[in-house]
């Protein structure tokens, strides 16, 4: 009795174990096609593990899609590496609800910008260098490329040069980044100054003749130099900032669609230090500021301690003299580069024939006359160097079109296909920057990912 007993149990026991294969091979099946449809795949976190993005186009800029592991070579500081995950990414996109909830804080924004299967997309607004009619312009082809782009997992947040990055907040929801892109954030053209600071420029500098033999002011255009200079100076602050702020954030790849004219790459001009009625500039005293804890000699700090305004604007005169944003923005996209971080430059003007407007953008006083030969070299510097923020950093530059739709599906089919490679490095933990270069072995096939990386300290 005891052995039949045992028997029976044995019988139920296969049977439920033939059950269970039955019923939970589909379930299997479920669990791993629901795995697939993911958009992006679970990677390794170790501190020697790097993952890296590789996006493939044609020579025409069109995407290939079917490229394998074993059609990818990766090196490391010219070491082959072996890769050892590999995935194609192709992210849906459209009307798709978000999966999670909107992050609160600038620290939930950070910790939701860690995970790896959320793409990261910063749209830049440079107010300072946008006017407003260009800024309505962009507003819907721009809104209806985001609407392609953004998944339902993605994060996205805006900032402009005057937003701190222990603001940034990203959000999940389309609405919300419409809602700031379709208000009028352009302040290029406007017909007062930006701030107290250029106020105060032209205060110093009116640019108008002080006397009754004077027929062009000594000042005459120092003040608007002084501004634009200043303007330009502040975007790259911000965009510095950003950079740093993005590194810190996640090591994958991030995406800054940056709303802009341009920018000149101001270089030393000696003119704008000329003596003015016989005086030169002098470098403002220094005073103590309360609001930062530290000396400063800016214009508004000096003269609310009773000194001379006169010579803090001097000051500051004699700083944007020396300006060298060639080399800085070569610096600063070399840092982009190694925060993996990827620029689409926007030019949200279309096409133009010249770059100023016939009342010159920072007006002080009788403004001194631009040239068309001029403005055209001016307006190529601004072209040159979106062209050259693109190229560095594996972006897509849109610009010199007033067709946007096409420009912009160009720029979201970029970020929405590519292919992810992981691979266990063979380098030292050393905290320096390792170099990173992915080739295919495919002919007609172009390759762009990241340069390098950061290593972690033992």
């Amino acid at each position: 009795m005891p052995t039949r007993v045992r028997g029976g149990r044995l019988r139920q026991i296969v049977l439920v174990a033939i059950c269970v294969l039955l019923l939970g091979g589909p379930l299997i099946t479920a669990q791993q096609s629901t795995a697939q449809d993911q958009p992006r795949p679970t990677f390794r976190t170790e501190a020697n593990y790097i993952r890296v993005d590789v996006y493939a186009t044609t020579r025409d800029g069109m995407l290939v899609t079917d490229l394998r592991r074993e059609d990818f070579e990766l090196l490391e500081d010219g070491v082959s590496q072996n890769i050892d995950q590999f995935s194609p990414i192709e992210i849906r996109t459209g009307n798709v609800s978000p999966t999670r909830s909107d992050p609160r804080t600038p620290e939930d924004s950070r910790q939701a910008a860690t995970e790896p299967r959320a793409r990261v997309f910063v749209l830049f607004l440079d107010a300072l260098h946008v006017d407003r009619i260009a800024s309505q312009r962009i507003a819907t082809p721009l809104t209806d490329a985001i609407r392609r782009l953004i998944g339902p997992d993605d994060l996205a947040a805006i900032v402009d040069p005057h937003t701190p990055t222990r603001a940034i907040t990203f959000t999940r929801q389309i609405d919300n980044v419409e809602s700031a892109l379709r208000r009028v954030w352009g302040a290029r053209d406007r017909d007062d100054f930006i701030d107290d600071v250029e106020r105060r420029y032209a205060q110093c500098y009116p640019g108008l003749p002080r006397k009754p033999e004077e027929r062009v002011a000594p000042d005459l255009g120092i003040a608007q130099e002084m501004i634009l200079r200043r303007r330009e100076d502040q975007t790259f602050d911000a965009i510095e900032e950003l950079i740093t702020y993005l590194r810190d954030v996640r090591e994958e790849r991030k995406a800054v669609i940056t709303i802009t004219n341009g920018w000149r790459l101001y270089g030393a001009n000696q003119s704008l230090t000329r003596a003015i009625n016989d005086q030169l500039p002098s470098a403002p005293r220094a005073v103590f500021d309360p609001q930062k804890g530290k000396l400063s000699a800016d214009p508004l700090v000096t003269n609310a301690s009773g000194s001379d305004p006169g010579s803090a604007c001097d000051g500051d005169r004699l700083r944007l003299a020396q300006l060298d944003h060639t080399t800085r923005y070569r610096q600063l996209l070399d840092s982009a580069n190694r925060a993996n971080v990827s620029f689409y430059p926007v030019d949200p003007r279309g096409i133009v024939v010249f770059d100023d407007d016939i009342v010159p953008v920072a007006g002080v006083g009788q403004n001194p006359a631009i040239s068309p030969l001029e403005d055209n070299r001016r307006l190529e510097e601004r072209h040159t160097a979106l062209r050259t923020m693109a190229d560095s950093t594996d972006g897509v530059a849109v610009l010199e079109t007033n067709n946007f739709a096409p420009a912009l599906r160009r720029m979201t089919a970029d970020l929405t296909s590519y292919y992810l490679l992981g691979y266990y490095s063979t380098g030292k933990l050393d905290g320096k920057f390792h170099a990173i270069s992915v080739r295919v072995k495919r002919t007609g096939v172009q390759i762009r990912a990241r340069r390098g990386y950061l290593a972690a300290n033992t």
